[in-house]
């Protein structure tokens, strides 16, 4: 009787603990982190400004920097449906107005500038975005 060939020693790799779904907040926790330990410097500081810009200016809070700045960083970042309009306020249209405001707070002495921190973020979430700090910008309405 012919001799069946040996099985091969295969190692088992460890299971993976499984991943929540991404809709809920631990999956795209889960998500963020995997991003954050494991994407390069480069990445991972252009998505921390966009994150950081999300949010807005903390001890700036005039009406015309959050929509001159957030609203667009939020419009561009997570486009605009119909359901976000109901928990994120200052988002939608840019105008010349808005880009001037823009411009006026990246003139100030950095360091003197309120909200100055956030001004950097939201330097650096422009152009991540590929928005343009000092003129109007047109929403790209593929992404809603």
């Amino acid at each position: 009787m012919p001799k069946k060939p040996a099985k091969k020693a295969t190692k088992k790799s460890p299971a993976k603990p499984k991943m929540p779904s991404a809709l809920t907040f631990e999956g795209m926790q889960q998500r963020l982190r995997k991003f954050f330990n494991e994407a390069t410097e480069q990445e991972r500081s252009k998505l921390w400004n966009v994150l950081s810009a999300l949010r807005g200016p903390d001890q700036y809070e005039r009406n015309a920097t959050k929509r001159a700045t957030t609203g667009l960083i939020r419009s561009a970042f997570l486009g605009e449906t119909s359901s976000q309009k109901t928990w994120l306020t200052w988002t939608g249209e840019d105008d010349l107005f808005l880009a001037e405001h823009r411009l006026s707070l990246s003139s100030t002495a950095p360091n003197q500038a309120p909200g100055s921190h956030f001004v950097s973020h939201a330097l650096s979430a422009f152009s991540t975005l590929g928005l343009n700090w000092g003129r109007v910008n047109q929403r790209d309405k593929s992404n809603d």
